[in-house]
């Protein structure tokens, strides 16, 4: 939908930043909410997520048009090289991980989006659930699959030091 309009106005950055800027105010919406309000917090991060991924075919039309032909290529080249530069950088973050867990074998890295508990919370009951939460946050959830294969309860596996990491931005915070 956003090629096409793309397409047939002909004007790139009108749908390129658009689409960035509504990606920003939902984030920041979604942090301004809170947790009293984590259903109307929520959706805004998929909005922001959403958002942040509309406008890459505009942005990649954008460059080969405002850009002469012979620099329009290695301008996309360059753009991509740095996408596979994180891809590769991972793969050594993930060794630096294996080396900084005293050597535990291999452990695979996922990004997830995190619910933080912020109390105790037993026995709680639906309507009350969403009582104990904090907010959101990134995780970089990590597992030792090495040690996940001895351990049925995965407790070593999952609970090793410097195995999860979180952000420190969180959508939604309490004041």
């Amino acid at each position: 939908m956003i090629v096409n309009a793309s397409d047939r106005s002909g004007h790139r950055g009108r749908y390129v930043w658009p689409w960035l800027l509504l990606g920003a105010a939902a984030f920041y919406g979604s942090y301004l909410i809170g947790p009293g309000h984590f259903w109307l917090s929520f959706p805004l991060l998929v909005v922001a997520g959403a958002a942040m991924y509309a406008p890459y075919g505009p942005y990649f039309a954008h460059i080969s048009e405002f850009l002469p032909s012979t620099a329009a290529a290695p301008a996309i080249a360059l753009v991509n090289s740095f996408g596979a530069l994180g891809g590769f950088a991972g793969s050594y973050l993930v060794g630096w991980l294996d080396s900084t867990t005293d050597g535990i074998g291999h452990v695979d890295a996922e990004g997830e989006l995190a619910v933080v508990i912020g109390t105790t919370a037993r026995h709680l009951t639906a309507a009350d659930a969403l009582d104990a939460v904090l907010g959101c946050t990134v995780a970089n959830d990590v597992t030792a699959r090495d040690l996940q294969r001895t351990d049925p309860l995965w407790t070593a596996a999952k609970g090793q030091d410097t195995l999860t990491r979180s952000s420190l931005i969180r959508s939604a915070t309490r004041r």
